[in-house]
C-alpha cells in the first residue's frame, strides 16, 4: 500500500512539472513573439548593409505530373516551393528564452521573398498556398508554400506517341534584381535545376532566375493498341482491293470504306494534337500518305472496271488509243465494207436448240457447224465464200 502511494505521488510531481514547464514556454514564446514583431517591418530587406544582397535559396519538390495539355500546351503539376534565407532581426538568445528552439510566422507578419513562376498560365499567377515561416533562433527561415502550378509548355508532337517532352518552371524574384537578392538553386534539390542570369538594354543589374526542367516520356500502349494497330491492319486491308475479282461488285466499297477508316482515325490524332504547323507528327502524315494511295487505288479500280464492263457493241476506239498503238508498232485492221451482225443463232447439228454465237462469218449452207467445245463453236469457212447478209 505505501508502495502504490508513493509512486502515485511520483507521477503527480512530474506531471506538476511537466505543466510548469509548458507553461513557462508558452510564457515565453508570447513574450519572445512581442519582442521579435514590435519594431519589425516587412517591408523592409533583412540585411545588416543595404547595399548587400540578401541570399535565397530556392528548391522545388515535384510530386505529380496532373495533365499535359498537348492542345493548350500547358503543363499542371503539383509541386512544393522551398525557399530558405536568413532575416537577422529575427533571432534571439535560447537560453534567455528556456523551451523555444522556433517560431512560426504567417507570411504576411515577415518578410518574404517575391519570388514568382515567370512562365505561369493560371489566372491568379501565382497559384501557391500561404503557409507559415519557420524560423529558429539563428534567424534561419524556412519557407515551403505548395500549389497547383501551370506553366507553358512548348510541346513537341512530331514523334507521336514516341515522344520525349521537357518543359521548364522558370521562379525568379518580381521586383528585385540581382544586386538585392541573389537567387541560388537549393542543393538537395530533386528535379534538375540551372541559374540563369539575364542582363537588358535598359538596366545595368542582372537578373536572376531558377529554372526546373521536368522530362516526360509518353507512355506508347494506349496508343499503341488504339491508333497505331488499327491502322496498320485498316492499311492493309486497301492490298485486298485488287484481289477481289471483277464481278463481285464489292471492289469499290472496299475501297471507300477504308479511305473512310483512315480519315476517322486522322481526325482523332487531330483532336489531340496542337494545331500548329511547326511540327506535323508522323502519324498523321503516315494516315496522309496512306489515304492519298487508297484514294489513288480506288481510283485505279474504277477505270478497270469500267474497261470490265464495257459494251463490246457500243463506241469507237479513241483516238488517242489508235495514235498511241500506232505510234508502238500496231497495225490498223481496215473494217470490212459490208457489216455483218456480230451475234446470230444457229442450230448444232443433232439438236433442236438454239445457241447464241458471235462470229464474223454468219452460219449457212456453205459454212455448217463442224464441232462444238463448250460454248466455242467453229465454222467451215472458205474464203471464196460470200458471206449472206443478215436478215
Amino acid at each position: 500500500m505505501r508502495f502504490y502511494k508513493f509512486w502515485r505521488s511520483v507521477g503527480f510531481y512530474i506531471c506538476a512539472a511537466a505543466l510548469f514547464q509548458g507553461s513557462l514556454q508558452g510564457e515565453y514564446q508570447r513574450k519572445l513573439y512581442k519582442e521579435l514583431l514590435a519594431n519589425y517591418n516587412r517591408l523592409e530587406r533583412p540585411v545588416v548593409n543595404d547595399s548587400a544582397p540578401i541570399l535565397v535559396e530556392l528548391g522545388l519538390t515535384l510530386l505529380q505530373i496532373i495533365d499535359v495539355d498537348e492542345k493548350n500546351q500547358v503543363l499542371m503539376t503539383n509541386a512544393w516551393l522551398q525557399l530558405y534565407w536568413t532575416d537577422i532581426y529575427l533571432t534571439w538568445n535560447p537560453e534567455s528564452y528556456p523551451g523555444v528552439q522556433n517560431l512560426r510566422f504567417p507570411s504576411d507578419q515577415v518578410w518574404t521573398p517575391d519570388i514568382l513562376l515567370y512562365n505561369s498560365a493560371d489566372e491568379r499567377f501565382d497559384a501557391t498556398f500561404h503557409t507559415n515561416v519557420l524560423v529558429n533562433a539563428s534567424g534561419y527561415c524556412q519557407y515551403i508554400p505548395p500549389g497547383i502550378l501551370k506553366s507553358t509548355c512548348y510541346i513537341d508532337v512530331r514523334w507521336f506517341p514516341f515522344d520525349v517532352q521537357k518543359c521548364d518552371l522558370k521562379f525568379g524574384s518580381w521586383t528585385h534584381n540581382g544586386w538585392l537578392l541573389d537567387l541560388q538553386c537549393w542543393t538537395w534539390t530533386r528535379v534538375p535545376a540551372k541559374r540563369n542570369e539575364l542582363y537588358y538594354d535598359c538596366c545595368k543589374e542582372p537578373y536572376p532566375d531558377v529554372t526546373f526542367t521536368v522530362t516526360m516520356r509518353r507512355r506508347t500502349l494506349y496508343y499503341g493498341l488504339n491508333l497505331l494497330i488499327p491502322c496498320v491492319l485498316i492499311s492493309g486491308l486497301a492490298l485486298l482491293v485488287f484481289l477481289l475479282p471483277a464481278d463481285s461488285g464489292e471492289k469499290i466499297s472496299l475501297g471507300i470504306t477504308v479511305l473512310l477508316s483512315l480519315t476517322v482515325f486522322m481526325l482523332l490524332v487531330a483532336e489531340i494534337m496542337p494545331a500548329t504547323s511547326d511540327s506535323v507528327p508522323l502519324i498523321a502524315q503516315y494516315f496522309a500518305s496512306t489515304m492519298m494511295i487508297v484514294g489513288m487505288s480506288v481510283v485505279v479500280t474504277v477505270i478497270v472496271l469500267q474497261f470490265h464492263h464495257h459494251d463490246p457493241h457500243g463506241g469507237k476506239m479513241p483516238k488517242w488509243v489508235s495514235d498511241r498503238r500506232s505510234h508502238s508498232g500496231g497495225h490498223h485492221v481496215k473494217p470490212p465494207n459490208r457489216q455483218f451482225p456480230l451475234t446470230s443463232r444457229c442450230a448444232l447439228p443433232g439438236s433442236c436448240d438454239f445457241v447464241e454465237l458471235v462470229c464474223l462469218v454468219p452460219p449457212n449452207e456453205s459454212n455448217p457447224v463442224t464441232s462444238v467445245s463448250g460454248r466455242v463453236i467453229k465454222l467451215a469457212t472458205s474464203p471464196s465464200v460470200t458471206p449472206a447478209p443478215a436478215p
